[in-house]
């Protein structure tokens, strides 16, 4: 049960703080996704649903262990970057999510993906939602009842739980940064400097200026808490305002409340605090951070405070997963492992809307040696290559990442493995030019609580290449493979009818579908059921073989 401000405490006057160290936390696990970045988490099932901040959710543990990824149409993204804030997600009633956030492509603008996930990740519902200017539709309203709060910069949308429209309404307030029910069920919204609420109809009920910056909200009972840089500021139902306590100068400056907490818990730069409503602030943990690493979400879950964040160094930014426990048990595993790579083929892909001439990937195939550095057997290794260098808004296909778990690595032994397909550094290329490419590949552990070092585990080749590898060496010899990416078939065009075999693979180089007989009764493939990813098919006749690189998506 949050403790609450007393009504005659602090009122219309600037409260006092304190500061006291208490040390209650102690940090239970760390996890280090390779070339991405977090942006929001909520709980889910149990576990933990983590944004990206381009596309895709992850799902993980309480140890920050990979559960499994879900594929989403949605831009999730910070407040505050070039293009304001792109998507959100709340929990649902039921375990689940709700999901929203402009269509994730290179023609997104007017079109917004508002989507329910239940408790596994599964898709309940997708609606698209046409929103009356840019259709940014970008915040959802906090603690869902039996209504869900859908908010733009200059409107409001509100919906059932099954995301149908019941009202919508336009507003015009600036930038929105955060939206709260309230006890009485109004809507308050927070933009950079004011508070405004409304009735659930859109009637304008109050409004308020706060100078400093608007951080965060939280509604607390019949108050309303709320986070500037400097201050956490009370305010009743009506929006007076009813007292501010100073946040310490030594911490930094705050940046959220912890989501779900019993305590009302603030997020600085470098510290969590916990306010009384008596006593001010006092310190509650001061994270091991490195230079570079940063929280932008945290929620609690019973006896864990659970971060989710970036590391931005060595020219790279990876997401961050930690774990704190109120009660001091710990779950250190002091394992590590190492990775050398060799580049060994660069091959090259049109562009999405492109000339296939002038407008190129480049995807390379490297074998990767994984040796284990740590002091235990390893059986499950993550291995992640560099993230794409985006070259236009949302067109280009995903990073790749494998898992490795048939496999028990002792002290000091080694695996290597073929990672096909790979992005790297795009251009614009003619056809017969050499291209000099890199590729980067980090392995990690699923839970390492010891390593802090960012650059450690990442090995890069390169090579230059001349660009007449792949769909063109496949149209030199008269035949074409579509589409790539493909769902559900593949059509192959300029077969003769001599024998062939046509094998296709996966990224391990496990066949997952062969077929034989004479070509021109093969030229329409439907391969079994396959995970989105990369794949290699292969034909081979007595004349010789050829090989080409296809992705497979399906939503």
């Amino acid at each position: 049960m949050r403790r609450s401000l007393p009504p005659f405490i602090c009122a219309a006057v600037l409260c006092g703080s304190t500061t006291t160290s208490q040390a209650q936390l102690v940090e239970v696990a760390d996890n280090t996704t390779p070339f991405t970045t977090y942006e929001r988490m909520v709980p889910l099932g149990g576990n933990w649903a983590m944004a990206y901040r381009y596309q895709g959710l992850v799902v993980r543990d309480d140890l920050g262990q990979f559960v499994r990824n879900i594929p989403t149409p949605v831009w999730v993204t910070q407040q505050g970057v070039e293009w304001g804030s792109m998507g959100d997600i709340v929990p649902s009633t039921d375990g689940g999510l709700f999901l929203l956030g402009p269509l994730f492509g290179c023609d997104y603008v007017g079109e917004t993906i508002f989507w329910h996930l239940d408790p596994v990740g599964e898709l309940v519902w997708e609606r698209e939602v046409i929103g009356s200017s840019f259709g940014w539709l970008s915040h959802l309203a906090r603690a869902p009842l039996d209504r869900l709060a859908l908010i733009a910069d200059d409107e409001v949308i509100i919906t059932d739980l099954d995301g149908y429209e019941q009202h919508r309404w336009d507003i015009d307030h600036g930038q929105v940064i955060v939206a709260s029910w309230t006890a009485t069920n109004d809507l308050v919204i927070a933009t950079s400097d004011s508070l405004i609420s409304y009735s659930l109809e859109g009637v304008h009920l109050a409004s308020t200026n706060l100078a400093g910056g608007i951080r965060d909200i939280v509604v607390d009972g019949e108050l309303i808490l709320v986070l500037t840089a400097n201050e956490l500021n009370v305010f009743a139902a009506s929006l007076a305002i009813l007292g501010s306590f100073e946040v310490p100068a030594d911490v930094g400056t705050s940046n959220g409340f912890v989501e779900g907490a019993d305590a009302i818990i603030v997020r600085t730069d470098s510290a969590l605090l916990e306010w009384d409503p008596n006593d001010g602030f006092s310190t509650l943990l001061i994270p091991d951070l490195a230079p570079g690493q940063r929280i932008v979400s945290t929620w609690q879950d019973g006896d864990r405070i659970v971060t989710a964040g970036a590391i931005d160094a060595n020219d790279r930014s990876s997401g961050m997963f930690r774990a704190y426990s109120f009660d001091g048990s710990t779950t250190d595993r002091y394992e590590d492992v190492a990775v050398e790579l060799t580049l060994d083929t660069v091959w090259f892909e049109p562009i999405f809307g492109g000339p296939p001439t002038n407008y190129l990937y480049e995807l390379a195939d490297v074998s990767v040696r994984v040796v284990n550095t740590g002091p235990v057997v390893l059986n499950d290794v993550l291995l992640s290559h560099k993230e794409y260098e985006y070259i236009s808004f949302g067109c280009e296909p995903y990073s790749r990442t494998i898992r490795l778990t048939d496999m028990e690595l002792g002290p000091g032994e080694d695996t290597t493995v073929v990672m096909q397909g790979l992005l790297v550094t795009g251009g614009t290329f003619s056809s017969g030019s050499l291209v000099e490419a890199e590729v980067c590949v980090v392995a990690q552990r699923p839970n390492h609580v010891a390593d802090r070092d960012t650059s450690n585990n990442m090995a890069c080749g390169s090579g230059t290449f001349m660009n007449t590898v792949g769909i063109e060496d496949l149209q030199g010899q008269g035949i074409i493979v579509s589409p790539n990416p493909f769902s559900d078939h593949i059509r192959l065009n300029g077969l003769t009818e001599h024998q062939v075999t046509i094998t296709l693979s996966d990224a391990l180089g496990r066949t997952v579908y062969q077929v034989s007989g004479p070509g021109g009764n093969l030229r329409d493939l439907q391969p079994p059921y396959l995970p989105n990813g990369q794949y290699m098919l292969t034909i081979r006749s007595d004349n010789g073989s050829l090989s080409r690189k296809l992705i497979r998506s399906h939503q």
